[in-house]
């Protein structure tokens, strides 16, 4: 069994605060709080405040909130890192020392995500403050909206990372008012109580896991259940939501915007693959000719046409596989998909692997050796390549999260 497959089923267990394992004890108190202790980001405060009808001076005085609340998390997890530095201390040499240090580890970072969460919600209190009356009625949406926004990365169904306003925004949709307002905000407060739910429930399996050293597996596979059917709801709702402004929408916009939809929720399957990997690195080299960038561009073409079919039939088959797969299946899943495997979701990946194949050597033909060497060293595997393609790549997203806290300036 490969070690990334109990790390899936535990991503699903709502162990997500667990998602970047490979960096935990590494950046700080932070990244071993995980999801859980993530802090608000400007981008989507700031954002927000001026949906609701922030003025110049409104927004100025909110940054300086903002970058007060920034402080504070800074200050806390630079507490929190001090603690378990003398935790760790105390530990070394005593007989039983590190079993006590990771369970006080565990309640320091407890502590942290409170505080964080106590900070956060200060930061909405003066925010709302702020607020005429009549934004004072609309600041519900910017509680929704930084709950939407710090909830994607706890997102694992297909279309649960669905972001309908940002997308609708991308397209240049207005949907302020008229009929694609009435479906958001009919969408808003159903999609706010689920994901109100799944948070109070990821808080009991966080706390649940932190405090004990048992694995019911009885009630680990319960908790997979209900957390997997959380999902799906909240997914759900997004894609029929989804399907419902793509009626209300130009034909352009509406193919666009169901193009959208359908690669989002499958990210991992209409994302950047091995051959478009391939040809975007090779047409960084300067010493490409014009005859070679123009068949890139036609085996980029070729492959796009032969790959799409395969793609919707893959994403067809993973939709039912995470609907249906069971815990135990899905932490034996490495041994499960070899290639005579007769599950739709594997003979089509498979069938999608040998397009790739096919066409990243139609690539190779073309370049020269140092050429070559260059998307050789692009071509490596991570750690997202030893997962099933019906479960998103959570640890990327968690760092990409991540970097829209440490990118922020001080001073934002």
């Amino acid at each position: 069994m490969k070690q990334s497959f109990p790390w899936l089923a535990a991503a699903l267990l709502a162990v997500v605060f667990l998602c970047a394992p490979c960096a935990r004890g590494q950046g700080g108190v932070m990244q071993d709080a995980g999801p859980m202790g993530l802090p608000v980001v400007w981008r989507q405060v700031g954002m927000s405040l001026k949906g609701i009808g922030f003025d110049a001076d409104q927004i100025s005085t909110a940054q300086v909130l903002y970058r007060g609340y920034r402080a504070a998390v800074k200050s806390a997890g630079e507490s929190a890192r001090q603690m378990q530095e003398k935790l760790r201390a105390e530990a070394e040499g005593k007989d039983g020392g590190w079993e006590t240090y990771a369970k006080d580890r565990n309640k320091t970072v407890q502590a942290y995500v409170a505080k964080v969460d106590a900070l956060e919600q200060g930061l909405k209190n003066d925010l709302k403050a702020l607020c005429t009356p009549a934004q004072e009625e609309r600041f519900v949406s910017v509680e929704r909206a930084v709950l939407r926004d710090k909830s994607r990365v706890f997102a694992v169904a297909p279309g649960e990372n669905l972001d309908l306003p940002a997308m609708l925004d991308a397209l240049k949709v207005p949907h302020t008012e008229g009929p694609v307002a009435d479906a958001l905000n009919a969408w808003e407060p159903q999609l706010d109580r689920l994901l109100r739910e799944r948070d109070t429930f990821i808080r009991s399996a966080m706390k649940m896991m932190m405090e004990t050293d048992e694995r019911d597996m009885e009630k680990m596979m319960k908790a997979f259940t209900e957390f997997r059917a959380l999902s799906l709801r909240i997914g759900d709702l997004n894609r029929k939501v989804a399907r419902q402004i793509e009626t209300l929408l130009a034909e352009e916009k509406a193919e666009k915007f169901s193009r959208d939809v359908e690669e989002r929720s499958f990210s991992r399957i209409y994302g950047p693959s091995r051959v478009t990997r391939a040809i975007a690195t090779a047409k960084q080299h300067a010493d490409l000719t014009p005859e070679q960038r123009a068949a890139l561009d036609e085996i980029g073409a070729a492959y796009a046409k032969e790959a799409e079919p395969i793609n919707r039939r893959w994403a067809k088959a993973a939709d039912d596989t995470f609907r249906e797969i069971t815990m135990p299946e899905l932490m034996m899943y490495g041994e499960q998909t070899d290639p005579d495997s007769a599950k739709p979701f594997v003979t089509i990946r498979n069938e999608r692997r040998a397009a790739d194949e096919k066409y990243y050597n139609k690539i190779k033909a073309i370049l020269k050796e140092n050429q070559q060497d260059a998307i050789a060293d692009n071509d490596r595997r991570t750690r997202a390549d030893d997962m099933p393609e019906f479960i998103p790549d959570v640890e990327s997203t968690f760092k990409d999260r991540m970097k829209d806290w440490t990118g922020e300036a001080d001073d934002e």
